[in-house]
């Protein structure tokens, strides 16, 4: 059996693998396309992005937590759980998807100088979202076995189609674009299928519980509404000058792509193991949170470092503008990671913990601080104050979720623990 530091570092590579493209592809994209061009591209990728939080996430944080309670004992759910649980969750992501997107393209287009491309993109763009409904679902199962570095590395498989596309054939016609994104994603999907076909025939379907999904309905609500924020923040950077949407978004994917590497790196292996917290004494489950989250929280740290850092030498190389300017926001950006990581981990031990329906409350108090802080910082300090406003946030998200987590988690493994004691 492999170490922690080997498990580590295996996830963490297939975290690289997968951010690669999708970190390259908006650099790609701004040097070979205009500005207006690439302004309509990414808002149209944010729709996906946007609909992978809200929907994706739910979905496979859902699926880890209720498989990883079940294939603990080397049993997995009955045929019949797993169908019904599957329809209900199909439905879900489905039905969401369809009205969000095609809302959020919508809302993007009114009041600005979008054309009816940018229409005919965003609803390309959704058949990744589709089909993504159906990847979380493969992708959570994986988790919950331990093969996070296998379901995490896959990730690389949409961008990668776009990417070299724009490399190979600059003059490309816009609509290709979407098309090569879907592609990868179906792929992707493929790909997990098959390897989940692989591990669950080695399961032995003998357990009658149900999985439950109720939960994962508080907890997409609650994403959706955190990704309120950002569409806010876009709202304002639309009416700034040509091109802040491209350097916000810059920006955001070097921070994203930080983001995501410790996410996948670090958090979601250990998750998996979370996902069995129920099953656990308290004193082993305090120790395997404090263990855990000082590795998550000390890898965050030392990525903020070296993310300003690495920042502040490339500003002195001579760079195309809206990139210099990318990389000051991108600062500002870096040094909320470990407050982010927080954020995400405890947004995580409440899914665990079945107490979702917290998660919809603490989203709208998001929400409302979001755009609080957003009227003042932009009136202040125009597109580079959304920034600014974005980092006061998680300050005041990280406070509120610490308080959330400190009064829950010790009812996390208190019926077993009762249960035990009195057997």
């Amino acid at each position: 059996m492999s170490s922690p530091k080997s498990a580590d570092l295996r996830t963490a590579a297939a975290a690289v693998v997968a951010m690669l493209p999708g970190f390259l592809f908006p650099f790609i994209l701004t040097l070979a396309k205009p500005a207006s061009v690439s302004d309509s591209i990414m808002l149209a990728l944010s729709i996906v992005t946007t609909l992978t939080s809200a929907v994706g996430t739910a979905i496979e944080l859902n699926t880890v937590s209720e498989f990883g309670r079940q294939l603990s004992d080397g049993r997995m759910p009955s045929t019949s759980a797993m169908v019904s649980y599957r329809r209900r969750v199909y439905v879900f992501g489905l039905l969401t998807t369809g009205i969000v997107g095609p809302l959020l393209a919508l809302l993007y287009a009114v009041g600005s100088d979008r054309s009816t491309d940018f229409l005919i993109v965003c609803g390309l763009m959704l058949g990744v979202s589709v089909i993504t409904v159906f990847s979380s679902v493969q992708s959570g199962i994986l988790i919950a076995h331990g093969e996070a570095g296998y379901a995490v590395a896959l990730q690389f498989l949409r961008p990668t189609l776009p990417s070299i596309l724009i490399i190979a054939w600059p003059a490309m016609p816009l609509l290709l674009l979407p098309l090569a994104f879907v592609l990868g994603e179906a792929v992707r999907y493929g790909l997990l299928s098959w390897k989940r076909n692989r591990i669950l025939s080695g399961y032995l379907a003998n357990r009658d519980e149900k999985l439950e999904s109720r939960g994962m309905l508080w907890q997409s609500f609650s994403a959706g509404m955190s990704q309120g924020a950002p569409i806010i923040d876009r709202v304002f950077l639309n009416a700034g000058p040509t091109g802040s949407i491209s350097m916000y978004e810059l920006a955001d994917k070097l921070y994203f792509a930080a983001a995501q590497f410790l996410n996948y790196g670090f958090l979601v292996r250990r998750v998996g193991r979370w996902s069995r917290i129920p099953t656990m004494t308290q004193q082993d489950a305090r120790k395997l949170l404090r263990k855990d989250l000082t590795v998550v929280l000390g890898a965050a740290a030392v990525i903020a470092v070296v993310g300003i850092t690495a920042a502040s030498v490339l500003q002195l190389l001579p760079l195309p503008s809206i990139w210099s300017q990318s990389l000051s926001w991108a600062m500002v950006l870096f040094a909320s990671a470990p407050l982010t990581m927080w954020i995400m981990s405890a947004s995580r031990l409440i899914v665990i913990a079945r107490r979702q329906r917290l998660l919809p409350w603490l989203s709208a108090l998001t929400l409302a601080t979001n755009l609080v802080l957003d009227i003042i910082f932009f009136s202040l300090w125009g597109v580079f104050g959304i920034v600014l406003a974005t980092l006061g946030l998680r300050v005041c998200s990280a406070i509120v979720y610490a308080i959330v987590l400190w009064r829950i988690l010790p009812s996390m493994t208190a019926p077993l623990a009762g249960q035990v004691s009195s057997g």
